[in-house]
């Protein structure tokens, strides 16, 4: 190998040492990607592949994507729990206060709103409206306030604008070659960033009031925000052993 091809060599070398560097303190996702050599699968629907037949006309296609959109998003149907086990697990908690919750629709404040914005995810794709995350995020005081009054007047009015229960499904897929085949992606739903702020306020506010109260107790509390799962999957995996070993001594 000539000088110069390995001085090129050793400065391509530096340059990427220098970028994972960057990366590491800025863009963590990036540099495992990196390191673990991910590749992004990407779709691209100029054919689809639905029950073993191809179909590559563009208008098929699309009335096949509406069709698997449809039955991804279909309205489900949930059994009632009168009469089960689970209705006595379903009635109020007595030690809970009436007044618990009512604080939950109060109007949001300055302070909440700029929180919800700080620890909203950025690059992250946007609804309908294609307004992502880091729009509210730089946005000016003005657009902040108009964005706070709507919010507040969705708590008064009890209900959210008619475009924001609108969506955008996605195909993702999942971990196999995409080769057409509609059968191995699965469908991510993007609602408007606007939403999900709201959403993340009045989690944030459930979440708290939880705390404070300790409503959730036991096992029950891995769900919180700032709380770990490993005692309630500990617990899964135990009773799931030791009916494995019962099970063992019958047979």
């Amino acid at each position: 190998m000539q000088y110069h091809e390995k001085r090129e060599q050793a400065k391509q070398i530096t340059e990427n040492i220098l970028k994972r560097e960057q990366n590491f303190e800025s863009n963590k996702g990036s540099m495992i990607k990196s390191i673990l050599e991910r590749q992004n699968n990407h779709i691209t629907l100029d054919h689809v592949i639905d029950n073993q037949e191809y179909y590559s006309d563009p208008d098929e296609v699309k009335n096949i994507i509406n069709e698997k959109a449809k039955k991804w998003t279909r309205k489900r149907t949930f059994a009632t729990i009168n009469g089960t086990i689970w209705e006595e697990r379903y009635k109020p908690i007595s030690h809970i206060k009436q007044n618990t919750f009512s604080t939950i629709m109060d109007p949001i404040s300055d302070h909440e709103l700029a929180i919800a914005l700080r620890d909203a995810p950025s690059n992250k794709a946007a609804g309908p409206s294609n307004i992502p995350t880091e729009c509210w995020k730089k946005a000016g005081k003005k657009t902040k306030e108009a964005l706070l009054n709507l919010l507040n007047q969705c708590l008064i009015q009890k209900d959210i604008p008619d475009e924001w229960k609108k969506a955008t499904v996605i195909l993702i897929p999942k971990p196999k070659n995409w080769q057409g085949n509609v059968d191995i992606t699965r469908p991510i739903t993007l609602i408007e960033t606007a939403r999900k702020l709201l959403t993340r306020i009045l989690t944030d506010r459930i979440a708290t009031i939880c705390h404070q109260n300790k409503i959730l107790q036991g096992n029950n509390i891995s769900v919180l925000k700032d709380t770990c799962t490993y005692i309630p999957i500990y617990t899964i995996i135990n009773n799931i052993a030791e009916h494995a070993r019962e099970f063992g001594k019958e047979a």
